[in-house]
């Protein structure tokens, strides 16, 4: 029994292998994002996934879907479904500092359930000849630390990667006519719930399928009830959307992509793409992507996976690419989740290496194995930094094994710490300005506003104030309006402000006086 139970273990034709390493790797993972505040123990997600956390717990605790727990209601969350499941989770007995937990935990059954539908996706639409692997790309898939992290810091990408999978999977299936245009069109209804530039994808796909032959005599009937169910999502979101937050788009539109020259998004965001992302993994990344382009003639389904990976990547730079850019993990939110389609093509070259290795010597299962395990243990390396990064091999390492808290994490800890101090500080009604707009919201019951404009209108519609160098230019942090604040809703405290924006001598000359043991500018201690 046991030796049998061994030999699935090692066994590349299950999955056993790969889980054998991914669920005890992400346990720990999840552990290393925890830390203690006086003896208790807490988990704690990034600060832009606790914004959606401090909406549902607030939405749970009778304020509505209000950020600020006073005023009018501002859609501060970029994604809507991500968002309304945390509700659940902020409707358990359970303590704050555990509820992140949950969270985490989801991650890890979608990433779980990501690497079983890589598998499928393989087998069923990727294997040349006799040659159906599968290992490759999933143990690729499975490894990758910048998708692990984001989805284990509570970002929706956990769930948009699995999406993204299943998308590509039901189209060929559609293709095939294996499967309804309703279940494919359903799912894309789901994608925009998630993220709203999840129309990209959708927009692919659908231009993929109508390219292939033969669609002109596809089922009339199922597209219709596939495309009445899409659009009457969005236009039911949409008029939600309108009666709730009296508003056309998110916020976090924008806060974004207005007010910020196109330019200066797109230099920022090539510049972080090549340096921070590319140049890294550009070895394994331009030969796969070489190897690709020829096969497509005859190979047509490699095409999808490579419209993926381009509509990412070059969204990423449209936007000016993510916040958190200039810090060891690897790749951003939105490079991220296309990175599978790219280990899918690897191992669809693989398969077909292989097969044409069959044609000019005698087949070897055993040779294959070890072409797979190897080539896979080499990539997976890469793909990590190990090689390339500008970090070093050993910071490299203590990432990858979370030697070291990853990244972040003692700043999340100090905020907590903070934000629980600064309620022996202040009344329950207090107004607390924040450029912090995830953890003091969730952590504390304060009124909140929001200095850097995801939760108030106004500021997110404002120009934002550009640096002299466009790679100083940080996404979504660069508009404030402390005057305006000021003027609007005379916060008591302002938290986590110093020097921001010029803000020091304006707050000085309006009687407050910062206060270094709770970090920030106390309202009347002047």
């Amino acid at each position: 029994m046991k030796s049998k139970w061994l030999k699935a273990a090692i066994d590349i034709d299950r999955p056993v292998l790969i889980f054998l390493f991914f669920f005890p790797w992400s346990i720990w993972f999840i552990y290393r994002t925890s830390f203690t505040i006086d003896d208790i123990r807490y988990f704690c997600l990034l600060d832009d996934a606790m914004i959606s956390m401090a909406y549902a717990k607030n939405l749970v605790n009778g304020y509505g879907l209000n950020w600020a727990r006073f005023g009018e209601p501002v859609e501060g969350f970029t994604t809507p479904l991500w968002t309304f499941l945390m509700i659940p989770v902020n409707a358990l007995p359970v303590g704050l500092n555990y509820k992140s937990l949950f969270i985490q935990i989801f991650s890890m059954i979608l990433l779980a359930l990501n690497i079983l539908m890589i598998r499928e996706l393989m087998v069923t639409h990727f294997g040349f000849g006799t040659k159906r692997y599968w290992f490759p790309a999933a143990a690729l898939t499975a490894s990758y630390y910048p998708l692990n992290f984001w989805a284990f810091q509570g970002m929706e990408t956990g769930l948009q990667v699995l999406l993204v999978t299943l998308s590509v999977y039901l189209a060929f299936n559609v293709i095939e006519k294996r499967s309804s245009p309703i279940t494919l069109l359903s799912l894309f209804a789901v994608a925009y719930l998630v993220r709203m530039d999840m129309l990209l994808l959708v927009l692919v796909i659908l231009g993929f399928i109508a390219y292939q032959p033969g669609f002109i005599h596809v089922n009339k009937r199922s597209w219709l009830i596939g495309f009445t169910i899409f659009g009457m999502t969005i236009v039911s979101y949409s008029i939600f959307r309108w009666i709730y937050f009296h508003e056309l788009l998110p916020n976090t539109y924008y806060l974004k992509l207005t007010g910020v020259p196109l330019e200066i998004r797109a230099l920022r965001g090539l510049y972080v793409f090549v340096n921070i992302f590319f140049l890294p993994i550009s070895i394994p990344l331009l030969l796969i992507i070489a190897g690709t382009i020829p096969l497509v003639r005859i190979r047509p389904k490699l095409g999808l996976p490579l419209l993926i990976i381009g509509i990412c990547f070059g969204y990423s730079i449209y936007v000016g690419g993510d916040v958190w850019e200039y810090t060891n993990v690897g790749a951003n939110r939105f490079v991220t989740v296309a990175m599978p389609m790219l280990f899918v093509l690897f191992n669809a070259l693989l398969n077909q290496g292989l097969s044409y290795l069959d044609q000019s010597k005698k087949p070897s299962l055993s040779r294959d194995r070890a072409v797979i395990i190897s080539v896979s243990l080499v990539f997976s390396l890469f793909f990590n930094g190990f090689f390339l990064s500008r970090w070093g091999l050993e910071a490299e390492f203590k990432k990858l094994t979370v030697i070291q808290h990853p990244t972040y994490i003692a700043g999340l800890r100090r905020i907590i710490s903070k934000s629980m101090e600064l309620q022996a500080w202040l009344q329950p009604a207090s107004i607390v300005a924040t450029v912090w707009a995830g953890i003091p919201a969730y952590f504390t019951d304060f009124r909140m506003v929001d200095l850097l404009g995801y939760n108030e209108k106004t500021i997110a519609g404002m120009n934002a104030l550009l640096p002299e160098d466009f790679r100083n230019y940080w996404p979504g942090h660069r508009k404030s309006d402390s005057p305006y604040i000021l003027a609007k809703y005379k916060p008591d405290f302002f938290f986590f402000v110093k020097d921001d924006f010029g803000t020091d001598d304006l707050l000085r000359s309006r009687g407050y006086k910062y206060e270094d043991e709770i970090r920030g500018w106390l309202k009347g201690s002047g």
